[in-house]
């Protein structure tokens, strides 16, 4: 049997009902997806980690890193990159500096670079490789990885699906932690690392 309600308290009582049900039914979409928002950017924040400490690694292990040293310096100039500042990259970075002086025995400068920076017509700064500090867009992280294939640098991001879509390493997380190197492009960017590294790495061609 179907009951139709056009008016009066009873009426009135049902719709309530619904609203209450819309209602409650939304929030706890809310609460499940700001649930799965903080999960994933834990998650990335975890990452941040974790790729800051291994970035200078395989920074180290570039063969030609010798010939991307500024001609002023005389120094590595590692470039942490992003199109909107992560909150957390100043603290990385503090913990990065504190513990990192040298890579193979050469002076170390990090700095940030907003990505506009570098992709720019006018005046590029000097980088000898770089960290992806933010998930960028496919049509900016496009724009940077030609810059950087251009100048035969490394890459590093720490977010997952960055290396599939061209970065040139980033991180393998599975019951171990390995870096995770994008052959093809790093054979269109030049950049060529120490072959007992490319053992222990994992591969994505």
């Amino acid at each position: 049997m179907v009951v139709r309600c056009y008016t009066g308290p009873v009426c009135d009582l049902v719709i309530n009902k619904r609203k209450r049900t819309l209602l409650v039914g939304l929030l706890l979409f809310l609460v499940v997806v700001s649930q799965a928002k903080a999960g994933t950017t834990a998650e990335e924040e975890r990452r941040m980690g974790i790729g800051s400490k291994l970035f200078p690694s395989i920074v180290s292990v570039d063969m030609g890193l010798k010939t991307k040293l500024s001609p002023k310096t005389h120094a590595l100039h590692l470039a942490f990159v992003y199109r909107q500042r992560p909150a957390t990259l100043g603290k990385h970075l503090a913990l990065l500096r504190h513990r990192l002086k040298t890579v193979r025995k050469i002076p170390v400068v990090m700095e940030t670079i907003p990505l506009q920076r570098l992709t720019d017509q006018g005046e590029v700064p000097f980088v000898s490789a770089v960290f992806i500090a933010d998930k960028l867009s496919d049509e900016d992280l496009t724009a940077l990885l030609k810059i950087t294939a251009k100048r035969h640098l490394v890459t590093f991001s720490p977010f997952e699906g960055d290396v599939q879509r061209g970065v040139v390493a980033g991180l393998y997380i599975s019951s171990r932690i390995l870096p995770y190197i994008n052959i093809h492009a790093a054979k269109t960017a030049g950049v060529v690392f120490h072959p007992m590294f490319l053992k222990l790495a994992r591969h994505y061609e």
